[in-house]
């Protein structure tokens, strides 16, 4: 996989805010579309015609085939998010297991340092997970700092303070 054509971050909080001035700086995809109800983190990102702010998914625009959705927002609200059945989604949501996701999903514990670019970031995906997916994950939270690939999910929490 040698470009990214688009990404979808839903919660722009402050590590989805890391993230994306990660991604912006890097010029890692052609377009990211970012959900968050209150559009408040719009104001920083106006000057970057790739990023594109929505208040729900239902104004996101029709037909987009994104490469990957980032779940950066609190846990209890998974219940209100619809996830894309085709796309790799990635999840930064603490103590939510993977098995509360469809089959393609990635758990990614970040920590504090990716806003910096010195971030150290812990990664489980389950067996079934393609390379070109692995490969993907790599590079969208490689830019961020260093990523590394546990053997467990129930690894995950007990590491990440760590990190």
């Amino acid at each position: 996989m040698n470009f990214i054509n688009e990404v979808i971050l839903i919660g722009c909080g402050n590590i989805g805010q890391a993230l994306l001035k990660a991604w912006v700086s890097s010029g890692i995809a052609r377009k990211i579309h970012v959900i968050q109800p209150s559009l408040s983190a719009q104001k920083f990102f106006a000057e970057y015609p790739q990023v594109c702010f929505y208040p729900d998914r239902r104004s996101l625009p029709l037909g987009i085939k994104p490469d990957a959705q980032i779940l950066a927002f609190k846990p209890q609200q998974l219940s209100e998010v619809t996830l894309f059945q085709y796309t790799l989604n990635i999840s930064l949501l603490s103590g939510t297991a993977l098995d509360k996701f469809p089959k393609r999903t990635v758990r990614v514990m970040p920590n504090m340092g990716v806003q910096v670019g010195q971030g150290a970031s812990l990664a489980f995906g389950p067996d079934s997970l393609s390379a070109d997916d692995r490969e993907l994950v790599d590079r969208l939270f490689g830019c961020t700092g260093k990523i590394y690939w546990i053997p467990s999910e129930t690894h995950q929490e007990s590491l990440t303070p760590i990190s």
